[in-house]
């Protein structure tokens, strides 16, 4: 290629620039308030038995308090590993803050742990 026509396309290029237009309206997700935890069991116990205990005991002491109304909860398992992740995760989370901080207010008053058997089943 010549060096007139490298000139030209360069121009061509340069001046068809000046209408393209950066869209700055880029709209990010909402973040929502998340807590994730996870576990692994002591040796003897049932990782679904013993996790749907505590969640039923978590259950009653969030209706009870007034708790986790619009808190949504998922407890994932690894299908397969390599030995290095825990045996469940708890991941819950909020639509918005001012539900988690309502939440937070409400295990910050009463002080109480969710289960009381947990110590027993999980690490």
């Amino acid at each position: 290629m010549n060096t007139k026509n490298t000139i030209t396309i360069i121009t061509l290029l340069l001046l068809s620039s000046f209408f393209v237009k950066a869209d700055d309206a880029v709209e990010w997700g909402t973040a929502n308030p998340t807590e994730v935890y996870a576990c692994d069991v002591r040796e003897g116990s049932s990782v679904e038995k013993d996790t749907m205990k505590f969640v039923k005991d978590w259950k009653e002491w969030a209706s009870e308090n007034g708790a986790f109304s619009k808190y949504t909860a998922q407890l994932m398992r690894p299908i397969t590993h390599n030995g290095t992740y825990p045996a469940w995760q708890w991941l819950g989370y909020w639509p918005d803050y001012a539900a988690s901080g309502a939440d937070a207010q409400i295990r910050l008053k009463k002080r109480r742990s969710t289960s009381k058997g947990r110590i027993k089943v999980f690490r």
